[in-house]
Formats: structure tokens, sequence, C-alpha cells
């Protein structure tokens, strides 16, 4: 009796190499399940970030237009040019009553610039900035090659 109990114990540590492959093989279909997910996180981040910027660009270009009777960020005159450094001074600098409208102007989270482009035409984004400002519409938007250039 006690050599038939040795046949039916079955004891053992570990997993075979079969198993370990089977597992292997498993995981690797997770992972490449996954693998689109994560990419597409990343992406809708950007998105969010460049939406989140815009509004908050745009809502400093509205309460300055309103608070200075309707000129644009860093017009002298309406319907005035209005310099790249003109609108950062004036949407990013203190006004003469002491305002601040952005502490900083946000990056594009595309290309990673913060610099703003101005004038009455778009030449599309040849010259790479982070943002665009139409001095003529008051438009604002993001100004590199992606398809969110027209948010």
């Amino acid at each position: 009796m006690g050599g038939h109990d040795r046949i039916f114990k079955v004891s053992r540590k570990g997993i075979t190499i079969p198993e370990f492959f089977i597992i292997l093989i498993l995981l690797g279909m997770v992972t490449a399940m996954a693998m689109p997910r994560i990419s597409n996180a990343k992406s809708d981040i950007k998105m969010n970030d460049l939406m989140s910027n815009l509004q908050l660009v745009r809502s400093s270009i509205v309460l300055y237009k309103v608070e200075h009777d309707g000129l644009l960020p860093g017009q002298q005159i309406k319907g005035g040019e209005v310099s790249e450094e003109d609108f950062l001074k004036a949407i990013g600098g203190s006004d003469s009553n002491g305002k601040r409208y952005l502490d900083k102007m946000p990056r594009n989270p595309f290309n990673g610039l913060c610099s703003v482009r101005t004038g009455g035409f778009d030449l599309g984004s040849a010259t790479g900035g982070g943002w665009f400002f139409n001095t003529k519409t008051g438009r604002f938007r993001a100004d590199d090659p992606g398809y969110h250039r027209a948010y």
C-alpha cells in the first residue's frame, strides 16, 4: 500500500518550460492590446492641454479688450498692427493699472513652443511658432503643422 501512495502523489515545484512559454505569449497578447490605448491617452492629454491653454489665452484676450475699450493686447489704435513683443508685453506684463492677464504664455503641447506669431494674414506654420494671433480678427490659435491648428 505504501508503494501505491507514491504513484498518485505529485510533488512539483515551479513551472514547466511549456507553461512558461504560454504565460509569455499571454502577457505579450495583453501588452499588444493595451499599447494603442496608452498611445491614444498621451495624444488625448496633449489635446486637453492644448484646449485648456487656448481657453486661458483667449479669455485673457477678451478680458483685455473689455478693459481697454476694444483694443487687442498690444494695439495702440483700433485696427493697428501688433508685434509679438507688444502682444506678450500687454498680455503678460502689468498694464497701467497694475493688472496682469497671464503670468506667462503657455507652451503649445504639440511643439513645445510658447512664441506667438502675429499678423493680419496667416501664412501657415512655416516659421514654426507655438501660437498665432491674427491682429485683424483677434483670433488666437495653435500654430503648428498638426490638424489641431483649426482650434
